[in-house]
């Protein structure tokens, strides 16, 4: 009885490291192939898409977005003047796509010399 715990244990252990694994792969892949926020979230899909990566979970694919757009925008300079500008709020955005529903927080920053708002993440449309 005790032996046999054991063996399922081991079995247990050795299929989560392999599912970890492919997980972890899967995540450095989907990781370096987006550029947020220089690609919307339609480009982000068809760059998925087109590495031939049809599933992956949703909450991934949201956790890599926020990453990025959050190491993108910790310095963020106005697109107007260049002056640096103050942080105003972050808003929540879900979107379904074909991956399921994707969220993040997308910041929002005011230019004090412009009196601009700014949001630079197209999360749901073709960029140009």
């Amino acid at each position: 009885m005790v032996a046999q715990a054991l063996i399922q244990n081991i079995t247990m252990t050795k299929a989560k490291e392999v599912f970890y694994g492919s997980i972890d792969q899967q995540f450095e892949t989907i990781f370096h192939l987006i550029d947020v926020p220089n690609m919307s979230l339609f480009q982000v899909i068809q760059k998925l898409k087109e590495n031939n990566i049809y599933q992956c979970h949703p909450a991934m694919l949201s956790a890599i977005i926020q990453a990025k757009l959050d190491a993108h925008f910790s310095v963020y300079k106005c697109p107007e003047c260049g002056k640096k500008t103050r942080f105003k709020r972050k808003a929540q955005k879900t979107v379904s796509t074909t991956f399921g529903n994707i969220s993040f927080q997308s910041p929002q920053f005011y230019c004090s010399k412009c009196k601009v708002t700014s949001v630079r993440f197209k999360f749901n449309q073709k960029s140009r």
